[in-house]
């Protein structure tokens, strides 16, 4: 890639991508450039995939970016696949393997880390039980 990011100046939603009105950015640039995007299709952000250690979700900064050349119209399958979905990791870190197996949430939209779900189930019980401090 031969240009940086250009990040999205306006209003920024919690989920990490900017908006124009109700109204996606990066979308909103395409369309004002290319005209519709087709139908079925989706924008990636291939910026987001030369940065392998982003952190992803509305922390990743790619979300934001609004470089024509940094935007390229693709299924959403390849979106999901492009988009890092299926790391080797979680974002603690614990490999997704034999020994530390991932878990799909309802519907398959969101892998989940049995190690961190079993800690965190863990703490959890450790205050259900932990005796009243006076």
């Amino acid at each position: 890639m031969t240009t940086d990011c250009t990040p999205w100046d306006g209003r920024v939603a919690a989920n990490g991508y900017g908006y124009k009105g109700r109204e996606l950015a990066h979308r909103v640039a395409w369309e004002a450039v290319n005209g519709p995007i087709p139908a079925g299709l989706w924008l990636d952000h291939i910026c987001h995939g030369e940065a392998p250690q982003c952190p992803g979700g509305p922390a990743c900064l790619h979300r934001r970016c609004v470089n024509l050349e940094h935007l390229e119209p693709v299924t959403p399958q390849e979106n999901t696949r492009r988009g890092g979905r299926y790391r080797d990791t979680c974002p603690h870190g614990h490999p997704y393997d034999g020994a530390s197996p991932d878990r799909t949430s309802v519907g398959g939209r969101k892998r989940r880390c049995l190690t961190c779900h079993r800690e965190e189930e863990r703490r959890r019980y450790a205050r259900r039980v932990a005796p009243p401090t006076e």
